[in-house]
């Protein structure tokens, strides 16, 4: 600062020239401060191309407001829906219809044969729902039971996994006689294959009409089908079937209600096990299906359309 003062109290010209020297002194220190930013700084941490900024996106057919699964990962991609990855079972919420458009979990046999949680009826709102889920007074006096997405029988292996399965987010209104009827049917095969083939991934969820039902004060939509997804994506038979029943009370075989999953996917718009294998072997697994790789129990189907059918509702 001194020797600026001198400068400037030797005359006009000798100013002139300081200043001309400082301003130029400045440009060439930004440059090269520029210069050092863009060689040291590495592509992950410089975010002002388009390119960096493209990466860090939602998947396309995700809204902005979504976050999506991991790339890679096996859990569905859908149209919509706040996306929650948890460790027991995923789920993409619709504020719309105030339930889930899909849930997804692991299903292994051996988890099934450990009787370490007690079913605990109580269901609670689901907290990690930014817009709030349905709560249970919603289907009070509605006519519908709550029925479960990703069934609770299947998280017997632990109670914190058992009590987040009563969690709103994992339920949808069914009538009684489809929940306890040919749903459970489904739910109660399910598990027994997984038990015959070790492990299971599996998805499930509701299918609306366009103008749907409204239950309770925060509207949920009644389904007017549901469906189920199971893929056995382990050696050394890797297999897929899908399941989409209308919500009804029904005395039909499961075997009525088979359907491929690439079948499905376009019914729902829903793209389910995306880029979890090769474009080949995910065409064969999601084009192909055949009932005899998933055995009924013949005597449970028995048993739906002779007793459970016929059960007493206190909901109609």
């Amino acid at each position: 600062m001194a020797k600026f003062r001198r400068q400037h109290n030797a005359g006009q010209a000798a100013k002139a020239g300081s200043m001309y020297a400082k301003v130029g002194f400045l440009v060439l220190l930004m440059g090269a401060a520029l210069i050092g930013y863009r060689y040291f700084m590495s592509p992950e941490e410089d975010n002002s191309t388009g390119e960096n900024i493209e990466t860090n996106t939602p998947a396309p057919n995700l809204p902005s407001e979504t976050v999506g699964p991991a790339p890679g990962s096996w859990l569905p991609y859908a149209e919509s829906g706040e996306v929650i990855v948890d460790e027991d079972f995923s789920l993409a919420y619709s504020e719309q219809h105030e339930q889930a458009i899909w849930v997804a979990h692991e299903l292994r046999g051996d988890r099934l044969r450990s009787r370490e949680a007690e079913r605990t009826d109580w269901f609670e709102e689901d907290s990690r729902v930014t817009s709030g889920s349905a709560r249970h007074a919603d289907y009070i006096k509605s006519g519908y039971t709550r029925g479960h997405l990703a069934p609770s029988a299947d998280f017997v292996h632990d109670q914190e996994a058992m009590n987040k399965s009563f969690f709103m987010s994992n339920i949808a209104p069914q009538l009684y006689h489809f929940n306890g009827g040919v749903w459970r049917e489904l739910e109660e095969n399910v598990r027994d294959w997984a038990r015959l083939n070790d492990r299971l991934l599996v998805v499930t969820g509701p299918v609306w009409d366009e103008n749907p039902r409204k239950i309770g004060k925060n509207e949920v939509s009644v389904p007017k089908a549901f469906y189920k997804v199971i893929l056995d994506a382990d050696e050394p038979e890797k297999k897929g079937i899908a399941f989409l029943i209308p919500h009804e009370k029904s005395e039909k075989p499961l075997d009525r209600f088979e359907i491929s999953i690439r079948k499905l996917e376009e019914l729902t718009g829903i793209d389910f096990y995306m880029d979890l294998y090769d474009k080949n072997l995910q065409d064969s697994l999601e084009m192909n299906f055949d009932m005899r790789q998933w055995p009924v129990n013949a005597a449970r189907f028995e048993k739906r359309v002779n007793i459970w059918n016929k059960e007493k509702s206190n909901h109609e």
